[in-house]
């Protein structure tokens, strides 16, 4: 797939009116991590610079979308899992985490990261689930798309940029959400079907 987004990535200025709309956004971005590459790679500041194979601990959430690649995840609430084309890793704040792509196949990758009120409650009302930070919705080009409008948007950091990307973030919250539901409903309805070919 055709990306112009080659390894832009984008940490983001907030201010206190920003912080008022509930939902503000912290970085965006897309790498293409060739296999054997060095991970992560430098463009990242400390606070978001890790070691693998120690992990880290952030002070906000994050959304990964791996559209290319494989790799493998694992936080202080799920055992070790295997990252594949589709996959969404959810991270959260004052969680510890780590992740990396496959040495031998690499990875590519969206993320945008984000705090507030509202992710908060999504979070108390297990709309986000910590013991479930790994979702697999397969290629789904509407997500593709959101992550690209964001990186322009960040790329220009316009007047008032910030609310115009929360409103992508949590667009792209809600579909996974739905994706995530449909794909539920799809494979129940399946299953009953068998059990009626069956009787």
């Amino acid at each position: 797939m055709h990306n112009k987004y080659f390894n832009g990535v984008k940490y983001l200025t907030i201010n206190d009116n920003d912080l008022k709309w509930g939902l503000t956004t912290t970085t965006v971005g897309f790498q293409s991590i060739k296999p054997s590459q060095d991970y992560p790679t430098k463009e990242h500041p400390s606070p978001y610079y890790f070691y693998p194979d120690y992990g880290r601990i952030l002070q906000e959430f994050q959304l990964i979308y791996v559209t290319k690649g494989k790799g493998s995840f694992k936080s202080a609430q799920s055992d070790a899992t295997a990252i594949e084309e589709g996959s969404i890793i959810f991270l959260f704040p004052d969680e510890w985490h780590t992740y990396r792509p496959s040495a031998k196949e690499g990875w590519d990758a969206y993320w945008i990261g984000f705090k507030g009120l509202i992710a908060g409650n999504l979070l108390d009302k297990q709309f986000l689930q910590k013991r479930a930070p790994i979702q697999n919705i397969g290629h789904n080009e509407q997500m593709v798309n959101l992550f690209q409008q964001a990186l322009d948007i960040a790329s220009r950091e316009q007047t008032s940029f910030q609310p115009l990307l929360s409103g992508i973030t949590m667009h792209l919250l809600g579909l996974i959400h739905y994706t995530v539901k449909m794909m539920l409903l799809r494979t129940r309805k399946s299953s009953i079907k068998l059990i009626r070919r069956a009787c």
